[in-house]
């Protein structure tokens, strides 16, 4: 008499193999399809967000006694790396005018992205005064309704 022989046995190994493969790719592209989208709708709030609070932002900068001269307007200067020079850009939230002087300003809505002394702030706004040609940097805090006038003692020809 003949032993019967089990399921499995009859199933060839590579075929197995190739199987829970495929198996642990699938799952692996629906994992990353799934981040893709959850960062990508979370990139687009934040967005929403920064529009909204730049759209509110100059509203009541208005009522602080600025005007204002541009949105999203784009700064340039040359940079020189080994020798050649490259034009370089930027961009920031807002150009203002008050009492004669003109601003640059990037409106935060953050925790901590609000605060001057931050590094990335800082970064930014130096770049800001290298890119325009402004009296000075603002960083407008939405969430505590607060103008940051900033600047760099000894840097730039700021006294």
């Amino acid at each position: 008499m003949q032993e019967a022989v089990p399921a499995l046995s009859r199933i060839d190994t590579p075929w197995l193999v190739a199987a829970a493969l495929a198996v642990l790719l699938l799952a692996a592209l629906l994992g990353w399809w799934h981040e893709r989208g959850r960062v990508g709708r979370a990139n687009r709030a934040r967005g929403r967000r920064a529009r909204r609070a730049e759209n509110e932002a100059e509203r009541w900068l208005e009522r602080q006694g600025y005007a204002v001269l541009e949105r999203q307007v784009t700064g340039r200067w040359d940079l020189a790396v080994d020798g050649e020079h490259q034009e370089v850009t930027c961009r920031a939230d807002l150009l203002l005018e008050r009492g004669g002087r003109v601003y640059v300003a990037d409106v935060k809505t953050g925790d901590e992205a609000p605060k001057p002394a931050l590094p990335a702030t800082r970064r930014q706004l130096l770049e800001y005064l290298l890119a325009f040609d402004a009296d000075g940097a603002l960083v407008v805090d939405m969430r505590r309704r607060r103008v940051y006038e900033v600047s760099f003692p000894g840097l730039l020809g700021e006294g």
